[in-house]
């Protein structure tokens, strides 16, 4: 079986040869352990294709804008202007382009096609690959892409007042998403991924009922959109998002990334039980970092125990930050390697 069929057997709940893993190495890691990150890496490959440029998915970027520099400021293409403290990380927006509404009027979206060249480098790993591997692709953001063009706690007065502008600048959102599936639309690829994190470590940072009115048809259009080019829908999200994963269920997406330990495994059970994967996000913060590889082992068995449906619909995640010990990760890799849903 190849890796290709494993992660849509698994998506499809078709009973794979066992679990699918999806790599998620920070750059930064190359660096700290690059010996040890790529014997590991070879030893327990990813059934999803990665970038070597990223070393995770693939999206749309420009080659001289993947990771901004410490100390310098880079404006990207929507006119947000980002800042770090490290180039192993995206950074955080410092300035952004509509302080007010008025500064909307003669706002305009950016090309869809802007970072075409990730793209050339993704159809060139998919051609040298020969549809061995799954091939995921990244389009961007809702709620994040309002976060960074508005301000957060404008983006977040903009929920609680609905302006007319606020659903306008949410249909650009949207329309500036679908043109991006039009245009991977001729592309060979499997999976399309959607971000946007909607949780605090406790609690969804806006009611659940608003998220469902404003949000929800969103997501609804791009999912089925997704499908529509007969790819899967990926979706992932961060932050305590209990009240909301049936919704994104509801939605069409073929997967979900939620961040796990925030949340009772008992209540996950059984919101996605036989309905769509889960691709769970390992304790990132704790025995990840600070525990030993017997008990990493033990985390990564239990979460999948706790969450794995009959015949699949499970996909492992191997979160790799900066401060991962490498027995760590070996313990992570290996231990996913051996699960089946048998």
């Amino acid at each position: 079986m190849t890796s290709r069929e494993r992660v849509i057997r698994t998506l499809k709940f078709e009973n794979p040869d066992r679990v699918p893993v999806l790599h998620r190495i920070k750059p930064g890691y190359f660096r700290i352990h690059p010996r040890e990150i790529r014997e590991l890496r070879e030893r327990y490959p990813s059934d999803i294709l990665q970038s070597e440029k990223t070393h995770t998915w693939f999206t749309f970027y420009s080659e001289g804008k993947l990771f901004t520099k410490p100390g310098e400021l880079n404006k990207d293409e929507w006119g947000c202007t980002w800042a770090t403290t490290t180039d192993d990380y995206l950074g955080q927006v410092v300035d952004w382009p509509l302080k007010s509404w008025e500064d909307y009027r003669s706002y305009s979206m950016p090309d869809p096609r802007h970072g075409s060249e990730g793209i050339a480098e993704m159809a060139a790993v998919r051609r040298s690959d020969r549809r061995r591997h799954y091939m995921l692709v990244w389009i961007g953001s809702i709620f994040h892409t309002h976060t960074y063009l508005r301000g957060a706690e404008n983006a977040l007065i903009d929920v609680a007042e609905q302006r007319p502008e606020f659903f306008s600048l949410l249909d650009m959102l949207l329309e500036f998403l679908l043109r991006r599936i039009g245009i991977l639309s001729d592309h060979d690829l499997d999976g399309i991924f959607i971000s946007d994190d909607w949780g605090s470590q406790q609690a969804l940072m806006i009611d659940p009922d608003q998220w469902r009115r404003i949000f929800k048809p969103l997501y609804t259009r791009l999912a089925e959109a997704i499908h529509d080019r007969g790819f899967f829908a990926h979706y992932h999200t961060c932050g305590y998002t209990l009240p909301i994963l049936g919704d994104l269920i509801d939605c069409g997406f073929d997967e979900i990334n939620p961040q796990v330990p925030l949340m009772d495994k008992t209540e996950l059970a059984r919101i996605f039980a036989g309905r769509t994967c889960i691709r769970p996000d390992l304790e990132r913060q704790g025995v990840l970092i600070h525990g030993t590889p017997l008990e990493v082992e033990a985390h990564v068995r239990g979460t999948f125990d706790a969450l794995k449906s009959p015949g699949g619909g499970y996909t492992g995640h191997i979160p790799v930050e900066m401060n991962v010990p490498p027995a760590n990760v070996e313990a992570m890799m290996r231990t996913y390697s051996e699960l089946t849903f048998q």
